[in-house]
């Protein structure tokens, strides 16, 4: 049989042909619910995500947003993770949502992390939701995700 999916390990492939495509739509921070299970985290600014208690409330950085991008993705490259951007959506002329798929070094299990830009006078705000696709717990793995990117922006 030939392999279907090019550009993806034989395991992510299978997780996607029994698991389904992950979420790749934007996502309402300030209607945003929280997954009963243990397998998510979540980032938000002081006020945003009013319907969820965010595991860390973010601060604005005063960097432009496509540098904040850039940091961004240096973090998530390092991270041991592979990943790449699956869409980046304009919502307004200030705020941008951007969607990355991830994947675990040894057994390929996908994540989906949605990042959340917005242009405001005092730099750049953010807001970050990690989420495992598969599985009822991640072993703390998004939320030690989440607390990498945050302190390799904070540098």
């Amino acid at each position: 049989a030939k392999f279907r999916y090019p550009g993806l390990d034989i395991r992510e492939a299978i997780y996607l042909m029994v698991f389904g495509p992950p979420q790749t739509g934007i996502i309402d921070f300030t209607s945003l619910k929280r997954r009963a299970t243990p397998n998510d985290a979540l980032a938000c600014p002081d006020g945003l995500c009013r319907n969820a208690t965010p595991d860390i409330i973010t601060q604005p950085y005063r960097l432009p947003t496509a540098e904040l991008i850039t940091r961004l993705e240096t973090a998530l490259s390092a991270s041991g993770d592979s990943w790449i951007l699956l869409t980046e959506t304009t919502l307004s002329p200030q705020v941008t949502q951007r969607v990355y798929r991830l994947a675990t070094p040894l057994m390929r299990f996908p994540d989906v992390l949605h990042v959340q830009l917005e242009n405001i006078t005092s730099g750049t705000a953010l807001a970050l939701y990690s989420a495992s696709q598969i599985g009822y717990g991640d072993g703390g793995k998004n939320r030690a995700r989440i607390n990498a990117v945050l302190a390799a922006l904070s540098q």
